[in-house]
């Protein structure tokens, strides 16, 4: 959704930050220089290196070997990521808000499908390209929909 000057309140959006607790568990990281893509709120990243003591990420792609880092989070100012940029991740315990590609219910284990972006109530098996991710806190009842996940990544 696009925030307006003239709504009279704001709205969630994918890669939002939601029900802060106890602990902010975000860090700072840089994309890749070797990511030839967009990173943008609510995707799902994983650890391919350093630069210079920052871990740098890339989009996951579903591959065997990824590491999983966390997701991009939601920044009003700037929300996609090249190669070179510094963005926030979140990693484990935080809840944050992401979009469902079908109902799902309060309480399932969700996973990230890296094909589409969209979480999804996890498989019975758990698939390289379907990693589970989280825990949906709110339901949703159709595709699209945006729900709070509380993340479990590492």
């Amino acid at each position: 959704m696009t925030q307006s000057l003239n709504q009279f309140n704001q709205t969630a959006e994918r890669g939002q930050i939601a029900l802060r607790g106890e602990g902010n568990n975000l860090i700072s990281v840089v994309v890749d220089s070797a990511e030839a893509g967009v990173i943008k709120a609510g995707d799902l990243v994983v650890l391919s290196g350093s630069n210079g003591g920052i871990p740098t990420v890339k989009k996951a792609a579903g591959e065997a070997g990824e590491v999983i880092l966390g997701f991009a989070v939601y920044n009003v100012i700037q929300n996609e990521f090249k190669a070179g940029m510094l963005l926030e991740i979140a990693l484990t315990s935080v809840c944050l808000t992401m979009q469902a590609s079908a109902a799902i219910a309060a309480g399932k284990s969700v996973a990230y499908d890296t094909a589409t972006d969209l979480v999804q109530e996890a498989p019975a098996v758990a698939a390289v390209a379907t990693p589970v991710v989280g825990v949906a806190l709110t339901k949703a009842t159709a595709a699209n929909d945006l729900i709070v996940v509380y993340i479990k990544t590492l």
